[in-house]
């Protein structure tokens, strides 16, 4: 990750993020898959090999690391972090500190018998809107849980699948569709 000056876009710092999940062969990869995100003067990236870090967005210190991946960018609000980790968990940390508030468990694999597990369920968000934590999902899974606990609250179908992160605009959830779609929900 490198933080440059806003003028001129000379590097101001540079930092590495690494580490390795073991057992997950994904995950020997360190690449950056959790694209960084600025909220509150912290610089928040994480990677598919089980490492989420917060630094100063000043100066690229490093204020505290996670072993958790992150498929995708976190959602920060208030003093939480949400995000899908890289063994398929929806993930609540305390920003301030980086320590787990809660987890739960995503599913894995689009067929549940493990003789005909065919295809990985790939995990799209979250997004936090009107109250809830969103999460797409390529298993045709529009699922709704409670930030605050975790608790599922609610699932909504998409035929295809999901095949993007959701958004919001205008009052509506726009998610893409495996089958090209663009779906909007209420």
């Amino acid at each position: 990750v490198i933080g440059t000056f806003p003028n001129g876009g000379l590097q101001r710092w540079s930092v590495s993020v690494a580490g390795t999940r073991l057992g997950q062969a994904a995950n020997l990869i360190n690449d950056i898959a959790a694209d960084p995100v600025i909220h509150s003067g912290k610089v928040f990236v994480g990677n598919t090999g089980g490492q989420l870090i917060a630094l100063d967005a000043e100066n690229g210190d490093q204020i505290w690391t996670a072993p958790e991946g992150a498929v995708g960018p976190v959602w920060p609000a208030g003093n939480a972090l949400f995000f899908v980790n890289d063994i398929n968990e929806l993930v609540r940390l305390d920003a301030v500190s980086g320590t787990p508030v809660w987890r739960i468990k995503l599913p894995s694999f689009g067929d549940t018998e493990p003789s005909s597990r065919r295809s990985q369920v790939a995990h799209y968000g979250p997004i936090l809107a009107g109250g809830r934590l969103i999460v797409a999902a390529s298993d045709g899974a529009l699922r709704s849980f409670d930030p605050a606990s975790g608790a599922l609250i609610g699932v909504t179908q998409i035929e295809s699948g999901a095949a993007s992160a959701p958004v919001v605009a205008g009052g509506n959830l726009y998610v893409v569709a495996k089958s090209g779609e663009l779906l909007a929900f209420r």
